[in-house]
């Protein structure tokens, strides 16, 4: 999950970016009396970060969409709890060219969940230099990374991509061979 030792930075960013305080201190009343403390405050806890607290954090950081929050967002992305990080998505969607470098890095970690959504959200930024990162997540033994990768691609595959995702077609799983070949119709006719 995303951990106590990252509360001080979630605190400061919510601060800079100026955060709904009714929204998130319905969740983290009990932890924090009244608003966020100021930038450079340090927040010390004695108990776990609970999922409901990180998922206000989170959905607050990423109501903002500012490109202050993308590290937290991306780190986000590897909580244990999927309500979190689907909390993360549209805000590093919404925050776009700023996210996508650290979206690139987050494509090729060793977690699943992460690679899946930072592909996802890649593809939806539609970023072109992403395409490389999407057309590698096209290979993960995983296949929700591999869906996420293919969807990204209908939208940022090349006529130099076609050798792969013909073969994508070929696969056992007729999603992603459906996919591949919405990616193919988009190209158009190459000649």
């Amino acid at each position: 999950g995303i951990g106590k030792t990252v509360l001080p930075e979630a605190i400061r960013v919510l601060d800079a970016v100026g955060f709904d305080a009714e929204y998130v201190n319905g969740d983290i009343g009990h932890i924090i009396d009244g608003d966020a403390p100021p930038v450079g405050a340090t927040v010390q806890l004695d108990i776990d970060w609970d999922r409901r607290f990180r998922r206000s954090i989170v959905g607050a950081l990423a109501a903002r969409a500012d490109p202050r929050a993308v590290e937290l967002l991306v780190h986000a992305l590897g909580d244990e709890f999927s309500q979190v990080r689907r909390k993360a998505i549209p805000g590093l969607i919404e925050i776009g060219e700023p996210a996508v470098d650290a979206l690139i890095e987050a494509a090729a970690s060793d977690q699943v969940p992460v690679r899946r959504y930072a592909l996802l959200c890649l593809g939806y930024i539609g970023a072109p230099r992403a395409r490389p990162s999407l057309l590698e997540g096209l290979d993960d033994g995983d296949e929700n990374v591999r869906k996420s990768a293919l969807t990204g691609l209908k939208t940022l595959a090349r006529v130099e991509d076609i050798p792969r995702l013909v073969r994508v077609t070929q696969e056992d799983l007729w999603e992603h061979a459906q996919w591949a070949a919405e990616a193919l119709a988009a190209l158009g006719h190459p000649g």
